[in-house]
């Protein structure tokens, strides 16, 4: 959902609305990160992996603490998957955008 909204692609939003809905994350939470706002969010996981791609999408990094919380919570292999499921998914937005892809289509 950071990915979609860091991208503004509406068509990745849309299609992974129902899919966040479903994994857990409310309304609320979804509507404050459309909105570019930083949610309070009550699990500490996902906290950690919405802090780790908000600055993955915002500067192309890390910082070394959230890179550290994130390795030592889940691992350097989880770590490894969550960057390269943020690069796909970044791919997907650009991807729509660019050749303007709608739900429908």
């Amino acid at each position: 959902m950071v990915t979609a909204v860091h991208w503004r692609s509406n068509t990745e939003w849309n299609i992974h609305y129902r899919i966040a809905r479903e994994a857990g994350l409310s309304e609320s939470i979804l509507e404050l990160i459309r909105a570019g706002a930083s949610p309070d969010f009550g699990d500490p996981e996902e906290r950690l992996v919405y802090h780790f791609t908000k600055q993955l999408q915002d500067s192309g990094r890390v910082s070394d603490r959230i890179f550290n919380q994130a390795v030592e919570r889940f691992g350097l292999r989880i770590v490894t998957n969550l960057v390269v499921l943020i690069g796909y998914y970044t791919s997907v937005a650009m991807t729509l955008n660019v050749f303007e892809i709608g739900i429908d289509e």
